[in-house]
């Protein structure tokens, strides 16, 4: 007589029979009649008597669904098994089980790993968060990673004009990246907000200065950097503003 699976599981789903269980549902598996419920049921059990041994054993042996057993496997507490399968089956799902479980040192380390465009999208997403619990580090991260240098960045630094300062100041100076006149602007903006006037200097006399000169203008003027005004009156060659200082 045929018994359905959904009886038997009712059966054995008390504590005492979980062992009756597993071998009930590896048997579903091995006949190819396992429905993903009853997977999921599977890895469950493995990981509450915490037999990882048998839990990767199954999965690399059958076709399990990654996504579905790596929500599980955090399900059930073991979320350094759902990173290794994540990491391994799901890629795109690793970084943002280390990012829901507050591991922000863990996440900054493989982005760093990641292939340039991959670390690009990465960054943009989840900047802000990152930046958010971990600034210094975040910072250090994006200057070593040598990004592409393109106005979105900005946006992830909110609230955070010295680290913003430093990741521009090493992507426009120290690396010599190509970017923007709102790039350019920006960071001139922030060398006048935080008084750091001879940086300010050094990115108007910059012969690679992509900055928009009547921007900047108003910039100088808007903090009272005389000497950055003088200098823009002759690059604008604003003769009588000139003479009038």
């Amino acid at each position: 007589k045929h018994v359905e699976p959904s009886y038997v599981i009712r059966r054995y789903l008390d504590a005492p029979r979980t062992k009756n269980l597993i071998e009930y549902l590896e048997a579903l598996h091995q006949e190819g009649i396992a429905t993903t419920d009853q997977t999921v049921l599977l890895l469950n059990c493995y990981t509450r008597r915490q037999d990882i041994k048998s839990l990767q054993s199954f999965i690399a042996a059958f076709n399990v669904n990654p996504l579905e057993a790596t929500q599980a496997l955090r399900k059930a507490g073991c979320v350094e098994e759902a990173l290794l399968l994540a990491k391994e089956k799901l890629p795109e799902n690793y970084l943002r089980i280390l990012m829901s479980e507050g591991r922000m040192d863990d996440a900054i380390e493989y982005i760093a790993t990641l292939p340039t465009q991959t670390q690009q999208t990465a960054l943009l997403e989840n900047g802000k968060k990152l930046l958010a619990a971990v600034p210094d580090a975040t910072t250090d991260m994006l200057c070593r990673c040598k990004v592409q240098l393109h106005d979105e960045y900005i946006k992830i630094f909110v609230d955070r004009p010295l680290h913003l300062k430093r990741f521009l100041w090493h992507a426009v100076v120290k690396e010599e990246q190509q970017a923007s006149s709102h790039v350019w602007n920006t960071l001139l903006e922030l060398c006048l907000r935080l008084a750091e006037k001879d940086r300010a200097m050094n990115l108007l006399k910059s012969p690679a200065g992509e900055y928009d000169p009547h921007q900047a203008h108003l910039l100088v003027q808007q903090y009272g950097f005389q000497e950055g005004l003088l200098y823009l009156y002759e690059k604008l060659k604003m003769w009588s503003l000139l003479v009038q200082h």
